[in-house]
């Protein structure tokens, strides 16, 4: 009896050792560079919004927390607008991937991109009107927005999918609090 017990605990060690190691294997063949990374968030970008010659910016300081990328480009009219790469903690599949468009110091496009939410009620909170309440309001006096309050910095969250809107709202502040420290800088 002991000795069964004992084979089965060699049994299952060898095969958890060796299904570690081809998990570790798998991850290091499919985990993409930081320049394929990088190529696959100005592909998304481009989805969003017409990409004409997007350059990196220098952060100037800016604390990177949350902030994947920070680009400045032109819009049609030759404006010069900047794009915040963000992710929000807090969502119910894991962290949410924002596009933050700023242009003279207001939210001027949100746009989701990568998430494990599930779609159904991600598209709750991803509609024109919810996300109004975040556009055109200057981010650098607002400090962050807050869920669920009240005056110029509130937003409503959807009940239903609290822990969604959470993690856009998370996205969004953490762009805001790095775009006004970099203007600070």
């Amino acid at each position: 009896m002991k000795k069964d017990m004992v084979k089965s605990v060699v049994v299952l060690t060898a095969i958890a050792l060796v299904s570690g190691v081809l998990l570790g294997l798998f991850h290091q063949l499919t985990a993409l560079t930081a320049d394929e990374e990088e190529a696959r968030v100005l592909e998304k970008l481009a989805e969003v919004v017409e990409l004409r010659d997007p350059q990196k910016v220098d952060r100037r300081g800016a604390d990177d927390e949350g902030v994947s990328y920070f680009y400045r480009d032109t819009d049609a009219a030759g404006e010069e607008y900047y794009i915040l790469v963000t992710e929000g903690e807090g969502g119910y599949g894991g962290p949410v991937e924002m596009f933050v468009l700023v242009q003279d110091d207001r939210i001027f496009r949100l746009a989701v991109g990568s998430n494990a939410e599930t779609p159904s009620k991600l598209e709750q909170i991803l509609n024109e009107s919810y996300l109004a309440q975040y556009l055109d309001k200057d981010i650098t006096a607002i400090g962050e927005f807050v869920l669920n309050g009240g005056g110029e910095n509130g937003v409503d969250a959807v009940v239903s999918v609290t822990r969604s809107a959470t993690a856009v709202n998370n996205a969004v502040n953490a762009a805001v609090r790095f775009y006004t420290a970099w203007k600070e800088a």
